[in-house]
């Protein structure tokens, strides 16, 4: 799977694009570690804007991304930043496991189910607004639809976190 990244377009084949984030950690775990594998992690394309990362992009440079953030997807990129730590003991990783659990366990946060919840909403408009700007704006709907395995991932990369 790591020969198969695209480091020009930042991006996967489309083919593996919906199990990147997913299939990367069993992927690394698997191998010994190879430093080109994190470089897979540099926080560039899916930048953070007010906490967790946005799903994927329609085009192959990251003009257009769908920008829903999803409980899955942000939980599995816990546990690869925090082995990304792990692994390098570059702060970096660390720095953005941690960015990345403060989101989940805030935004996606449920108190009335007292689990997570499964996403939030991908508002363009929201999200193309200036940072000053979104401070004044409604932030986008949570979807507090609790999915179990979802929150399974969710616990998984925050224990791994803790455990570094």
């Amino acid at each position: 799977m790591v020969g198969r990244w695209d480091g020009r377009r930042r991006s996967f084949p489309r083919s593996l694009r919906g199990d990147s984030f997913t299939c990367l950690v069993p992927t690394l775990s698997y191998h010994t570690f190879q430093p080109r594998a994190y470089k897979l992690l540099t926080p560039d394309p899916t930048k953070p804007q007010d906490g967790g990362f946005f799903r994927y992009a329609t085009d192959r440079n990251w003009a257009n991304p769908r920008r829903e953030k999803l409980l899955d997807e942000n939980a599995a990129l816990v546990r690869a930043f925090a082995h990304g730590y792990r692994y390098t003991g570059t702060e970096t990783y660390r720095d953005a496991a941690q960015r990345t659990a403060q989101y989940l366990t805030t935004t996606l946060w449920a108190d009335d189910a007292d689990a997570f919840a499964g996403s939030q909403a991908g508002v363009d408009g929201y999200y193309r607004l200036e940072p000053s700007e979104r401070e004044e704006a409604d932030r986008p709907h949570v979807d507090g639809t609790v999915f179990a395995d979802r929150n399974g991932l969710a616990v998984d990369g925050l224990l791994w976190l803790a455990a570094y």
